[in-house]
């Protein structure tokens, strides 16, 4: 894998990803310290209101503070598109997005026709608008992210923070906003030295991706700024944090691998019961069957996720378990909603980002073989 044949992020440094997760970490740590002294505030009172009003939904500080850099992330890259978006095409945008999910005949022509929609209806291009900050805008934004339909999981958070903001008066909530946009950019100024140096090719495929991608239903996905691959480089590090010392404890471990980490060039054997795909180790030069001969020296199974669209229908048989932990593989743009689904769903689980994406899909035509830093993977199985 060369630099040039990279979509938009590499995460490899003379061949090994060890330098980035230390990188990830250290970042990390120096920007809870940061955030500590400088937007405590804030962070503390979306907490106690959260513990007050939604004790269920109640976790530790550094998480409310991630949802509160998303709200500014978000706030700063699609506040301007969602304000020019009427209110009266979000319900039938939701509809598309929910028949998909009735069968694959639905689910080709409801993309089709989402794709079409999506993009003369939410997509505009970005000018400088004066939008005021309150919870209403706020909660347009929400809508307009939902009917993008790549933001699940993100909406579930903040609507809490929307709930926290309808807490307070018009000059309160336009503080509280500021107050995310502040540090959402402080944030991804801050990463400009450390871990944006990982976003290779990034600004480069952006200028050509309206184009080719223009109405189709991922448009959002593969458009997604630079600054939300490293919302989502920080995320999937503060969540993996958080249930570290719960999943060490489980009895028994699984990982989820993409197919998009096959060997294109061979004939794979995996093997289905029409529910799971599993490894058959057929041959040498598969990236899936490196990883899953080597978790088989700590009795971790592997499995393989088709599309992360499958992913969802996937976690269902292990909702609750109290048994198995997961760890989750994906690209930089997947991982946080993916560990925060599973966080809901009560599944302790790990992640550990692809070193580039390349599946079909979203990136590459021809596909491209990704690959893992197994050494992380050991990491946090053994």
């Amino acid at each position: 894998m060369t630099t040039n044949n990279v979509p938009t992020y590499l995460l490899t440094e003379t061949n090994s990803g060890t330098n980035f997760y230390a990188k990830l970490s250290e970042f990390t740590d120096q920007l809870l310290v940061n955030i500590g002294k400088q937007h405590q505030f804030l962070n503390k009172e979306y907490s106690a209101f959260i513990i007050k009003h939604s004790p269920e939904n109640a976790r530790n500080e550094t998480e409310h503070m991630l949802e509160i850099i998303i709200a500014g992330t978000l706030w700063n890259n699609y506040s301007s598109e969602a304000n020019k978006t009427n209110n009266l095409f979000f319900p039938f945008i939701y509809f598309l997005y929910r028949i998909r999910n009735y069968g694959n005949y639905f689910k080709k022509y409801s993309d089709w026709a989402r794709g079409i929609i999506s993009y003369f209806v939410l997509h505009h291009k970005q000018t400088q608008v004066l939008i005021k900050k309150t919870a209403s805008e706020f909660n347009h934004l929400l809508k307009w992210l939902t009917a993008t339909g790549e933001f699940k999981e993100e909406v579930i958070r903040l609507n809490l923070f929307y709930e926290y903001l309808l807490s307070l008066d018009e000059t309160e909530q336009c503080k509280a906003i500021e107050e995310c946009i502040n540090l959402s950019t402080s944030v991804y100024k801050s990463a400009t030295q450390t871990l944006s140096k990982y976003l290779h090719n990034t600004e480069i495929f952006l200028k050509t991706s309206e184009t080719h991608y223009r109405c189709r239903e991922n448009y959002f996905f593969v458009n997604r700024r630079p600054n939300e691959y490293i919302m989502n480089m920080i995320g999937a590090e503060i969540l993996n944090r958080s249930m570290k010392k719960e999943f060490s404890a489980k009895r028994s471990k699984a990982v989820l691998l993409p197919t998009c980490m096959r060997n294109e060039k061979i004939s794979c054997k995996a093997q289905s019961d029409g529910k799971e795909l599993v490894c058959a180790s057929c041959s040498d030069l598969c990236n899936i069957r490196m990883v899953s001969a080597a978790m088989k020296s700590y009795s971790v199974k592997v499995y393989l996720i088709p599309h992360s669209s499958d992913f969802s229908r996937f976690l269902v048989k292990w909702k609750m378990n109290s048994d198995t932990g997961l760890v989750g593989v994906a690209c930089v743009l997947n991982l946080l909603t993916g560990g925060y689904e599973m966080k809901r769903l009560g599944i302790i689980s790990q992640c550990v980002f692809l070193n580039y994406c390349g599946c079909k899909k979203h990136w590459s035509k021809k596909g491209i073989c990704t690959d893992i830093n197994i050494n992380r993977l050991i990491e946090l199985v053994k």
